[in-house]
């Protein structure tokens, strides 16, 4: 048996492997695939290092994976409220806000005329589809809609997506009319026209980058280069917005 394939074996034998032999771990939002894929590169080019791992679902998902116990060091959150949920395990003195989005409508953009604002859409006939109620992109639509007293009038046109990016994809294969997904999201698909846009006093969308306990070796450096310029240049590509 060769050296190096001895070695393999010897370490996938092992429970785990120590910290500084694997890459940093990343639980992230759903919403935020594009640039935390495109930003873990640029981490591992500029600092030498491993590439870190990425899991990418809804922050509700996330949020039970860390409490239950799951190998990530990093937890990128849409809301405070599922980093909360992920319980001791977080760095409670570390977490912070490190990007925005914004709370859009988007229909289908093969619909000619289509309302422009929550009101007009309650009042249509039109379906709309809205993430789960446990997932940040839902909960602030729901928030919103309660400001608007407008909770209950889409009863019986709602479709449920487990994730933003699923309730996106709801819209591009027609299953409804409208979707209230992010901005950064329906900038991804030029089957969605965005027709209204939440203020961001009634709907603000902040992400929160939260650490897992023990710290991996990389942490530290990574967290840096979340407010780094290049990450900043990464993140406006993508269309989120600087909290500064």
């Amino acid at each position: 048996m060769g050296r190096a394939r001895f070695l393999l074996l010897l370490c996938l034998s092992l429970v785990s492997c120590a910290p500084d032999e694997r890459p940093l771990a990343i639980g992230a939002a759903a919403s935020l695939r594009e640039v935390v894929t495109e930003a873990a590169a640029a981490f591992a080019a500029s600092q030498g290092v491993l590439q870190p791992v990425l899991a990418l679902e809804a922050s509700s998902t996330i949020a039970r994976q860390v409490n239950s116990g799951a190998q990530l060091d990093l937890f990128l959150s849409a809301d405070v409220e599922n980093v909360e949920r992920a319980g001791s395990r977080i760095d409670a003195a570390e977490v912070r806000v490190f990007l925005t989005n914004e709370l859009v409508i988007a229909t289908r953009a093969d619909l000619d005329e289509s309302p422009s604002t929550p009101e007009q859409w309650a009042a249509s006939e039109f379906t709309i589809g809205l993430a789960g109620e446990e997932v940040p992109a839902g909960r602030y639509a729901r928030a919103y809609l309660r400001q608007l007293g407008l909770e209950d009038a889409f009863a019986g046109r709602v479709a449920i997506g487990s994730n933003v990016r699923s309730t996106l994809a709801l819209l591009e294969t027609g299953a409804v009319d409208a979707v209230f997904v992010y901005r950064t999201d329906a900038l991804l698909t030029d089957r969605a026209r965005i027709v209204h846009t939440a203020p961001r006093h009634s709907a603000p969308v902040r992400y929160f980058a939260a650490p897992v306990k023990p710290a991996h070796p990389d942490l530290a450096e990574f967290l840096v280069f979340l407010s780094s310029d290049d990450f900043r240049e990464i993140a406006a590509k993508h269309g989120f917005v600087d909290p500064r």
